[in-house]
C-alpha cells in the first residue's frame, strides 16, 4: 500500500516575491517582501523566466559552441585534443555541480539558485570571449594566397604558438557555465512541478524543453552561423571572402550578447519566491503513482535530526531511488536518447556537408532548422497529448515506447546517399599515375613534388575534372585569380585543358536526396524529442525526493549518454575516414569519410542506443505494472479484513 509522506505548511512569507538583504545568498532567509511584484508570482511567469535563462544556455552550449569551435581552433591554432576539451569541460563541470546542486539545493530557495547559477554562467560566457580582446588583433597576410601555390621555394606560415595559451580562458568559461547551468535543468524542473498541477506538468515541462533543448539550440546555429559570415575584426574591410583560408569569421560577440541577456534574465529569477501561491493545495495527492519499495524504506529517510542530518537524509533518499527499478530503467532510456541529441548536435553539420556537399554554413543552417522545427513540436505537441489525455504512468511508458520505434523508422534516413566524386591520391589516383593510391595522409604525387606543399593545411579544391585535390598547391597550381584564393590557374595534377580548380569539394549535382533526408530527420528529431517530455520520472519518485531524482537523472545523462555516445559515434566515424590531416607531420583529426560507410555506422549507433531504450522501456513497464497489481491486491486485502 501506498504511504502519503505528509507535507509541510507552506509559509506565507516564501510566497512572495523578495529581494536578498543578507550574504546568505540561497537559503532564502532575510529576504525583503516586494508585493508590487507579486503578480509574477504564477507558474506562468515562473515557466518564462525558466524559459528565457534556458533557451540562452541551450543557444550558447548546445547551439554557439558546436557552430564555431573549429573557427576557434583555426584563430588560436589548437589542436584537436585540445578543442574537444573545451567541449567537454561543460559536461565535466556540470557532472561535479549538479552533485552539489543536489545535495545542498534540493532543500533550499531553489529560485535563489538557479538566478545565481545563471549569473555565474553568464560571467563564464564573458570570459569565454576574453581571448579575442586579449590576443593580438588578428590579421590578413595578402600574400598567404602565394602560400597556398606551388612553387620551388614554397614555405608555410606557421601558427604563434603562444596563442595556444588562450585556451586556458576558454576552458576556464566553459568550466563557469558548466557550474552554473546545473541548477537550471534540475532545480528548475521540480520548482516547476512542485507549483502548477499535475495535469499540466508535462506541459509546463514539454514548453520549457522545447525552448530550451531545441529552440534556443537551433537558433544558435543560425545566429553564430550569420556572424562567422562577418570578419572577426567587425568593421575591418579585407580583400578576402568567406572560401579563403586565411578567413576568420566574428565567433566572439554572441558569447557577450548571452552573458549580457543571462544577467539580465537572471534578477527576476532571483525575486521570486520559494513557493507559487496556491502550492500548498496543488501538492496534495501528488504520490499517488509513485514506486514504493516497502514502508520501511519510506520511514528511513525522515526524521533524522543533528549535525550530519542533512548528510545521512541525502544518502538515504539516494538509496531509495536506487531501489526504484522503473526509475533506473527509465532515466538509462532516456540516456540513450540525451546520448543520440549529443551526437547529432555534434555530427549533423559534418554529415550534411559531406554526404550532401553543402556548405559548413548552409549545414549549420541545416540542422538548426530541423532542430527548432523537430524539438519544438516534439517537446510541445508530446506535452499537450500527455496533458489533454491525462495519461498515467504506465500509458506514459507505453508512449515513450511507440517513439523510439517510430525514430528509430525514421533513422532510416542514413541510407541515403549521394554518388561522391573522387579525391586525388585517397579514393582515386593522380592523373599520371595508373599505379594503386597513395594514403589518406600523404598526397604527393609527380606532378606536385616540386611544390614543397605543407600537407598540415587543409584548403580542398574542386578540378574542372570533378576530382578534390588536398590544396590548390597539391593540385600543382601555379596562379590565382584577382589574389582572391576563390579560382587558381595552371593546375599541372588536373587531367584537363584549362587546368583550373576552385575553392571548395566537388559534390554531386545531380544528387536530390537532401530534402528527403531532411524530412526524416525532422521526424527522427521530432520522435525523439516525444520521450522527453512526459515527466514520467518524477511521478514514480516521492515527492520530497524529485530534485534528486531529477538531478541524478541528469548526471546519468552525461556520464552514460551525452559524454561516452558522442564519442563512441566519432571513433566509429574515423573508421570511414578517407582524408586525414596533419598537424606537424601528426594524424590529428579526419577531413574527409566514406559516404556510405559515414551513413552505415551512424545508424549502427542509432539502433543500438534505440534498441536499449526500447527494451529498458519494457522493462520499467513490467515492473511497474506488476508492483501497482501487487498494490492493488494489498489494498484489496485490507478493505476486505476492515469490513469483516
Amino acid at each position: 500500500m501506498s504511504v502519503e509522506i505528509k507535507q509541510k505548511p507552506v509559509d506565507v512569507e516564501d510566497t512572495l516575491c523578495g529581494m536578498q538583504l543578507d550574504y546568505g545568498c540561497c537559503t532564502g532567509k532575510k529576504r525583503q517582501p516586494l508585493k508590487i511584484l507579486q503578480r509574477f508570482a504564477t507558474p506562468r511567469w515562473a515557466l518564462f523566466f525558466m524559459s528565457c535563462l534556458g533557451f540562452f544556455q541551450g543557444f550558447v552550449i548546445n547551439g554557439m559552441m558546436n557552430s564555431v569551435l573549429t573557427t576557434i581552433e583555426k584563430r588560436f591554432g589548437l589542436k584537436s585534443a585540445e578543442s574537444g576539451l573545451v567541449m567537454s569541460s561543460y559536461d565535466i563541470a556540470s557532472l561535479f555541480a549538479t552533485a552539489i546542486v543536489m545535495y545542498l539545493g534540493g532543500r533550499g530557495h531553489k529560485p535563489l539558485w538557479i538566478g545565481w547559477g545563471m549569473i555565474l554562467m553568464g560571467s563564464g560566457c564573458i570570459v569565454f570571449s576574453l581571448p579575442h580582446f586579449a590576443a593580438p588583433s588578428y590579421t590578413v597576410d595578402s600574400s598567404s594566397n602565394g602560400e597556398l601555390l606551388c612553387s620551388v621555394n614554397s614555405t608555410m606560415r606557421s601558427t604563434d604558438s603562444s596563442l595556444r595559451n588562450y585556451v586556458y580562458a576558454l576552458y576556464f568559461g566553459n568550466l563557469m557555465n558548466g557550474c552554473g547551468a546545473a541548477a537550471l535543468y534540475t532545480l528548475g524542473l521540480t520548482y516547476l512541478d512542485e507549483n502548477v498541477a499535475q495535469k499540466y506538468s508535462s506541459l509546463y515541462h514539454g514548453i520549457y524543453f522545447a525552448i530550451t533543448g531545441a529552440t534556443g539550440p537551433a537558433v544558435g546555429y543560425l545566429v553564430s552561423g550569420a556572424l562567422l559570415q562577418c570578419f572577426t575584426n567587425i568593421g575591418e574591410k579585407v580583400s578576402i571572402t568567406t572560401a579563403h583560408a586565411s578567413w576568420i569569421g566574428a565567433w566572439w560577440p554572441g558569447y557577450i550578447a548571452s552573458g549580457t541577456l543571462i544577467f539580465l534574465f537572471s534578477v527576476p529569477m532571483l525575486l521570486m519566491p520559494r513557493n507559487l501561491p496556491g502550492t500548498e493545495e496543488i501538492r496534495k495527492n501528488r504520490e499517488n503513482e509513485k514506486y514504493v519499495t516497502s514502508h520501511e524504506n519510506e520511514k528511513e529517510v525522515k526524521n533524522v535530526k543533528g549535525k550530519m542530518s542533512r548528510a545521512v537524509n541525502f544518502y538515504k533518499e539516494f538509496l531509495v531511488l536506487l531501489r526504484n527499478p522503473p526509475y533506473l530503467f527509465m532515466t538509462f532510456a532516456n540516456c540513450m536518447d540525451a546520448g543520440l541529441i549529443g551526437g547529432f548536435s555534434s555530427f549533423a553539420p559534418k554529415y550534411l556537408e559531406t554526404v550532401f556537399g553543402v556548405s559548413a554554413a548552409e549545414g549549420a543552417f541545416y540542422t538548426g532548422l530541423v532542430a527548432v522545427a523537430g524539438g519544438s513540436i516534439g517537446l510541445s505537441v508530446g506535452g499537450l497529448i500527455v496533458t489533454k489525455t491525462n495519461m498515467k504512468v504506465q500509458g506514459m511508458i507505453k508512449f515513450c515506447m511507440f517513439f523510439v520505434v517510430f525514430s528509430l523508422l525514421a533513422g532510416g534516413m542514413f541510407f541515403l546517399q549521394c554518388s561522391q566524386p573522387g579525391f586525388a591520391g585517397a579514393t582515386v589516383p593522380y592523373h599520371n599515375l595508373t599505379s594503386a593510391l597513395i594514403s589518406a595522409t600523404n598526397f604527393s604525387s609527380s606532378c606536385n613534388l616540386h611544390c614543397g606543399c605543407n600537407s598540415d593545411v587543409y584548403n580542398p579544391v574542386c578540378g574542372d575534372n570533378d576530382v578534390t585535390y588536398f590544396s590548390p598547391c597539391y593540385a600543382g597550381c601555379t596562379d590565382t585569380i584577382n589574389n582572391l584564393g576563390e579560382t587558381y590557374l595552371n593546375c599541372s595534377c588536373v587531367s584537363t585543358f584549362n587546368q583550373t580548380v576552385t575553392m571548395g569539394s566537388c559534390v554531386d549535382k545531380q544528387c536530390k536526396n537532401l530534402p528527403l533526408f531532411l524530412c526524416l530527420f525532422f521526424l527522427a528529431v521530432c520522435g525523439t524529442f516525444m520521450c522527453w517530455t512526459p515527466n514520467v520520472v518524477i511521478r514514480i519518485v516521492p515527492f520530497s525526493h524529485r530534485h534528486l531524482a531529477v538531478g541524478l537523472q541528469w548526471i546519468l545523462n552525461r556520464a552514460l549518454g551525452g559524454i561516452p555516445i558522442p564519442i563512441i559515434m566519432g571513433r566509429l566515424l574515423d573508421l570511414a575516414c578517407s582524408v586525414w590531416s596533419t598537424e606537424d607531420g601528426v594524424v590529428t583529426s579526419c577531413r574527409r569519410y566514406f559516404n556510405h560507410q559515414m551513413g552505415l555506422y551512424i545508424f549502427f549507433v542509432v539502433l543500438i542506443s534505440k534498441i536499449l531504450a526500447f527494451v529498458s522501456y519494457i522493462a520499467a513497464l513490467l515492473i511497474y505494472r506488476r508492483h501497482k497489481n501487487n498494490q492493488s491486491s494489498n489494498e484489496s486485502e485490507l478493505s476486505a479484513n476492515i469490513g469483516r
